[in-house]
C-alpha cells in the first residue's frame, strides 16, 4: 500500500483523532498542516520526503478575522467527546477564525496548534 492510500485509510478508517493519529504515525507521518480555508494538508514523513492532499478546485471557506480562542477550544472538546465530526470541525475552526494548524506527531510532545489572526491555542494530542 502506497503513502497515499494510508493515508486515505486512516482518515476511513479511524473513529477519533487518537486512532487517526496512531494510524498517521504508523504510516509514517511525522507532522502535518492543514489550510482550513482549502482543506490542502501537506504531511512530513519520517523519511524526510512531503506527500501533499487536496481538492484543486474546491471552493474555500471563509474564515473569520480573528482566532476566538474559546471557540476553538470549544470545537476540539465538541470532536474529542465525538459530538463534532471531521466534516463538521472544519468549518466550526474557519469560524473560529483558524487559518491554518500544525499537527506534530514525532517525539514525547505531539500537539496541534491551531493558528489565527491574533493568536493561537496549542493542544496536546491525548494519546
Amino acid at each position: 500500500m502506497t503513502i497515499d492510500e494510508q493515508i486515505h485509510e486512516a482518515y476511513k478508517n479511524s473513529r477519533n483523532y487518537p486512532e487517526l493519529v496512531q494510524m498517521l504515525i504508523v504510516a509514517g507521518v511525522q507532522s502535518y498542516t492543514v489550510d482550513v480555508a482549502s482543506d490542502i494538508k501537506l504531511y512530513h514523513l519520517a523519511d524526510h520526503s512531503t506527500v501533499l492532499h487536496g481538492e484543486a478546485h474546491k471552493e474555500p471557506r471563509k474564515i473569520a478575522h480573528n482566532i476566538d480562542v474559546a471557540k476553538v477550544k470549544a470545537c476540539i472538546k465538541a470532536s474529542q467527546a465525538m459530538e463534532m465530526s471531521y466534516a463538521e470541525f472544519m468549518p466550526a475552526i474557519a469560524e473560529a477564525g483558524v487559518l491554518f494548524y500544525d499537527a506534530v506527531l514525532a517525539g514525547d510532545n505531539k500537539r496541534v496548534n491551531y493558528i489565527g489572526i491574533g493568536g493561537n491555542h496549542e493542544e496536546q494530542i491525548p494519546l
